[in-house]
């Protein structure tokens, strides 16, 4: 055998000593294969992912709905009832108008409102959740402020104060009766704020994305309403659109129910939300009066 034919052959048999190497060394054995994930995420879990309202990456707190056992410390998330209650189709995107009552175009329901509310004030009713019956927290003060609508304009439909005593209620029972819009941007949604306009806030501090009616309508301890109040003013641009507002409300303990004016598109603080109430955001308005 010649020298070349040798040479050849060393070549060929290192050249496959190191094809072997590297395919060993890319796959050791024994060891597996690392497969794709199958796990399948359930329909609580969807919906948790989607929401991520008022709840810090962390929390893994225990989803509970039940008012009767709730922790009010516990998490704002709604359990697979909440997620199941029905949409009945009563979602809008306008309010109705109050031309029924009041001229349209003028300002009779602002001037209305804001006659009533200053004598409100002036009557200092201090805010009190703790007698119910009395009507002196923010839903009691609405329901003061339809009642005097009420009496004013019969021609609409007004949310009976048993039934709908508490802020989460307030905002159901307009939502069935097609009058609630849920705020998803405050800026984009700002010129439906006008006289007469109920507004809903979240809790204090709390950022809310994605929201929908059953989160709206679960009750304490798991809401999301924690507010509620009447516009009776707004202050507009120059091209007719709205940047600010005045709101009469049962504020909070310690204070008269009153008017308050730092409700901007520019927040009175950085990191507040646009057109909320102080660190609460705008969550849902509604007409205060409704067509029956």
């Amino acid at each position: 055998m010649n020298l070349k034919r040798i040479s050849l052959y060393v070549v060929l048999l290192v050249a496959g000593l190191g094809l072997g190497y590297a395919v060993g060394t890319a796959n050791p054995r024994n060891v597996p294969i690392k497969k794709a994930s199958t796990e399948t995420i359930s329909l609580t879990q969807v919906d948790t992912l989607r929401d991520t309202s008022a709840v810090s990456p962390t929390d893994t707190g225990s989803l509970v709905v039940d008012e009767s056992s709730a922790n009010p410390g516990q998490p704002d998330i709604p359990n697979d009832q909440d997620i199941l209650i029905a949409d009945t189709g009563n979602a809008v995107s306008g309010l109705p108008s109050a031309d029924l009552c009041f001229k349209p175009g003028s300002d009779e329901l602002r001037n209305t409102l804001l006659a009533y509310t200053q004598k409100l004030e002036g009557d200092s009713l201090w805010y009190n959740r703790d007698e119910p019956k009395k009507l002196l927290d923010c839903s009691g003060i609405f329901h003061r402020v339809s009642k005097f609508i009420s009496d004013k304009c019969d021609a609409y439909a007004y949310p009976d104060v048993d039934s709908t005593r508490h802020t989460s209620a307030l905002a159901g029972w307009y939502y069935d009766n097609k009058n609630l819009v849920i705020i998803q941007d405050a800026a984009k949604q700002r010129n439906l704020i006008k006289p007469g306009t109920v507004m809903f806030f979240g809790k204090s501090g709390q950022l809310y994305n994605n929201l929908t009616i059953d989160r709206l309508k679960t009750p304490y301890p798991n809401n999301v309403i924690m507010h509620v109040g009447v516009v009776t003013d707004v202050t507009k641009n120059d091209n007719g659109e709205l940047v600010k507002y005045t709101m009469f409300h049962g504020r909070s303990k310690g204070k008269i129910a009153s008017s308050t004016y730092y409700h901007s598109l520019d927040p009175p603080r950085a990191g507040f939300p646009p057109l909320g109430n102080w660190d609460q955001q705008l969550v849902a308005v509604a007409n205060i009066m409704t067509p029956k």
